[in-house]
């Protein structure tokens, strides 16, 4: 199967990338986090994040007790709080990343939201399967997706399959320095959110034959699902329109964005995801590819193949989303929506304040 092919080239990446400056530096910065005294803004942080976590237990695994939710509180609270303090609390402040292969690459998509929403994703996810299969996930499952989303995209900027590998041996350094053993389960979560953009998917075997022969194969679907989940629900334009504006800054599209900024001095140090509508609406050029990527995303939502094939009948907001980009599509080429218009109209959506069909926006 081209999935196991792929991930047997996921597995190559690693012993040379183990070696890696990348690695070990990323390990110093986190570990330099981790070591040091927490002032008070980051014990805030730290704090806030764990609160999070235990909110979610107590929505969707009340079950669990406290003494088993502190390991997910711990990792998935300091793993959360280490992105905060790197790329950001969400899209109203993101802050600028580099790598071994990016440069300057603004995180209004992936900062600390992205992986919180992504653990909340998992939950909901396990939850509904489990009242269809109960039994399918299991405590241990439920204890470890604070870690697996936590640690997902912990180290970035080194370009895509090689910033999962780095994330997961951050992750798996960490815990063996504590004296942990990391769990496989997270070493698969954390791969299987890597995309493949030539199969438009993400890593992880789809076919009916996987949930027999794969003992893993769940927690895999659990991490693919959480981390994707946005498609499928109400924030899944706003989220798209957040990470086309990161993705703007990579070299994959000639950084654009960056490079369209530096030219008229417009910094980028400070700005939120609005400043960023804004500047693209003054730029006929990124005008131009706003109109590219809302038609883009009307066939990627359309055609999207999720972790789990059935997530359509769990989650069954995908179409929606669809109609929204396609409504905004028409009007936007129309010139009758500016480019803030198209991110207010994405934030009015995901608020149910808007609603979509295949012809119009209607409040």
């Amino acid at each position: 199967m081209k999935t196991l092919e792929q991930t047997h080239e996921i597995e190559a990446l690693i012993p040379r990338l183990e070696a890696d400056m990348a690695i070990a530096g990323g390990i110093q910065e986190f570990e330099q986090f981790v070591a040091a005294d927490f002032d008070e803004k980051q014990a805030e942080i730290f704090y806030g994040h764990a609160a999070y976590i235990d909110s979610l237990f107590d929505e969707f695994a009340p079950h669990i007790t406290p003494e088993q939710r502190m390991r997910g509180k711990l990792l998935g609270g300091i793993s959360l709080a280490f992105m905060s303090l790197k790329y950001g609390d969400d899209e109203f402040s993101p802050r600028l990343y580099s790598g071994n292969y990016e440069e300057k690459v603004l995180a209004t998509y992936h900062h600390a939201r992205h992986p919180r929403q992504m653990m909340r994703g998992e939950f909901e996810y396990a939850v509904k399967v489990n009242e269809v299969m109960p039994g399918t996930f299991t405590d241990e499952d439920f204890i470890i997706f604070p870690e697996t989303a936590g640690f997902h995209d912990a180290l970035m900027g080194n370009g895509r399959r090689i910033d999962e590998v780095l994330s997961w041996l951050l992750y798996k350094t960490f815990l063996e320095r504590l004296g942990f053993a990391p769990s496989i389960k997270t070493k698969r979560g954390i791969f299987t959110t890597i995309w493949d953009d030539k199969h438009k998917r993400q890593l992880v075997d789809t076919s009916p034959e996987a949930l027999n022969s794969d003992a893993e194969i769940w927690s895999s679907r659990a991490a693919g699902v959480g981390d994707l989940l946005s498609v499928s629900q109400r924030h899944g334009p706003y989220e798209a329109l957040c990470v086309w504006i990161e993705d703007l800054c990579k070299k994959q599209h000639n950084q654009i964005f960056t490079k369209t900024a530096a030219t008229v001095g417009f910094s980028l140090v400070g700005v939120t995801i609005d400043d960023c509508f804004r500047f693209v609406g003054q730029h006929e050029q990124l005008n131009q590819r706003l109109g590219k990527a809302l038609f883009d995303n009307i066939g990627f939502m359309r055609n999207f193949q999720p972790a789990d094939p059935d997530l359509d009948q769990y989650f069954p907001g995908r179409l929606a989303n669809v109609a929204f980009f396609e409504a905004v599509y028409e009007r936007f080429t129309a010139r009758k929506l500016s480019a803030t218009g198209v991110l207010r109209a994405a934030r009015m959506f995901k608020d149910g304040l808007l609603f979509a069909d295949a012809e119009r926006l209607v409040a």
